[in-house]
């Protein structure tokens, strides 16, 4: 049995959350809605668990953004480098 990461729909997965777009569309959606939707960031002030998932959320939606310029080996990118610089 084939383990996950080589089967179609898991690769299908990891292309479009890893397409430069998504991943740009994923960070700007997060700092947006953190900052903008009211009352999100003054709960998050107020709790520190929902500050720790607020964190989390940046964390992982920049990890996601640098994913896309770092292209980890043996993947290929979306992006070429200069347009990487760019991203």
């Amino acid at each position: 049995m084939a383990p996950i990461a080589r089967t179609s729909a898991a690769r299908a997965c990891y292309r479009a959350l890893t397409h430069p777009v998504t991943a740009l569309a994923v960070s700007t959606a997060v700092v947006f809605a953190w900052h903008l939707v009211p009352g999100w960031y003054v709960e998050a002030l107020r709790s520190p668990t929902l500050h720790a998932v607020q964190h989390a959320s940046f964390a992982l939606s920049a990890a996601l953004g640098w994913w896309v310029v770092i292209d980890p080996r043996p993947l290929h990118a979306w992006l070429s480098y200069p347009t990487r610089i760019a991203f």
